[in-house]
């Protein structure tokens, strides 16, 4: 495996894991906001508060990746 391989791994492994960690955080962040209202809304009180988890977690995970595949062909782009 080339340096600029190893890079790109490194990038993309990084940027997913502090995708999982933020879309966890925002996920968790939106459940006291729900209960805030005055009329909360049914699906405040119907949706599993682990399964919106990881819908946070998998959010997270699809921009982190995204983002890194987007920042590293870019700068391929500029060394060509």
């Amino acid at each position: 495996m080339t340096t600029n391989t190893q890079r790109l791994i490194f990038l993309i492994a990084t940027c997913s894991l502090l995708g999982v960690g933020l879309g966890a955080v925002s996920s968790q962040a939106e459940v006291p906001q729900c209960f805030a209202t005055e009329q909360p809304t049914d699906e405040c009180f119907t949706q599993d508060p682990g399964l919106k988890m990881l819908e946070g977690i998998g959010q997270g995970v699809l921009a982190g990746t995204f983002a890194a595949i987007g920042a590293s062909w870019k700068i391929l782009k500029e060394d060509i």
